[in-house]
């Protein structure tokens, strides 16, 4: 009887090793996690997307006074943390949608011709910075080339870019 009992044992000591830290581990990160969820990120940031152009109409920042880039994160910004308390966005994809706001040329004077542009260094580290469109080639232990177009704006890079904007 002992050896049943041992045996029942470890069957359901290893089972429970298994089983129970792969039902645990949900991801719940931005748009990439596996947490039910994530289903709903794209909807949201779409719908942000949609309140943010209209609250803060890019065509109205022209990077004259109070009408820069600054004052554009400003008003966005403003609606993600309304968004975010109302429930119309996840925690989680805060950041990531900030980031992508922050990379807009809007509130950039026309003349700079400000452009989204991903920046790989020698060590293989990406950040996408706004630059003027001249400056946006590649440099000594720097390669740069224009981030990829937004499918719903052309003046921001897509959120759902994880080699860009990392799963934050």
């Amino acid at each position: 009887m002992t050896f049943i009992k041992t045996a029942i044992w470890l069957a359901v000591t290893t089972i429970t090793w298994i089983a129970v830290p792969t039902l645990a581990a949900t991801d719940k990160s931005c748009l990439t996690g596996n947490d039910p969820a994530v289903r709903s990120d794209a909807a949201q940031l779409a719908a942000l997307e949609v309140i943010v152009d209209e609250v803060c109409p890019c065509g109205n920042y022209d990077g004259s006074t109070d009408k820069t880039h600054r004052d554009y994160l400003r008003c966005a910004k403003s609606a993600i943390k309304i968004a975010v308390r109302a429930g119309q966005l996840r925690t989680k994809c805060k950041a990531r949608v900030t980031k992508a706001f922050q990379r807009s040329t809007c509130g950039f004077a026309a003349e700079i011709d400000a452009v989204p542009c991903l920046d790989r260094t020698a060590r293989g580290k990406l950040t996408c910075i706004v630059i003027a469109a001249a400056d946006c080639q590649d440099r000594p232990h720097v390669t740069r080339t224009q981030c990829p177009e937004d499918p719903l704006r052309t003046n921001r890079p897509p959120p759902d870019q994880p080699e860009v904007f990392g799963n934050s």
